[in-house]
């Protein structure tokens, strides 16, 4: 199945919008949802010794692949997102850093998960990204 390319303009009030592919509906409860399933399913990779292995394992996590790409395709600089997250600044901050998983560097997707971690996990997620930030073979990867 492929996705084809749209282009939809909107003009209104606060100016245009242009719309090149699907985005996903802004809902805090799917969010919530998936990113409560991503962090229980990936706890293990905590217990990794080796960071490379770590991420490798979290990246190669089924539910941690679905909320990426769920996040990767939310409006995130939207008024509604905003909306959605109004209550949660942390979050709509590491989301906006999250939207863009696949072409920051690994330490920064470690540490966006991590301050999101505080609330959807019990282990140590900054401690593991301090433990990818110090490992130079990974750090800078995109």
């Amino acid at each position: 199945m492929s996705r084809q390319v749209q282009h939809k303009e909107v003009v209104s009030d606060t100016g245009k919008v242009i719309t090149y592919y699907d985005l996903e509906k802004p809902d805090a409860a799917v969010l919530d949802a998936k990113l409560t399933a991503a962090f229980a399913s990936a706890e293990s990779v905590l217990s990794c010794e080796c960071a490379k292995t770590a991420v490798q394992q979290l990246f190669m996590n089924k539910e941690m692949q679905e909320m990426l790409i769920y996040v990767s395709r939310l409006p995130v600089f939207s008024a509604e997102v905003a909306g959605e997250l109004k209550a949660d600044l942390g979050l709509l901050a590491a989301v906006k850093h999250l939207k863009y998983f696949y072409s920051i560097p690994v330490s920064t997707v470690l540490f966006a998960l991590s301050s999101v971690g505080t609330q959807y996990a019990k282990g140590d997620w900054e401690g593991l990204a301090y433990r990818v930030a110090a490992d130079s073979s990974i750090a800078k990867l995109t």
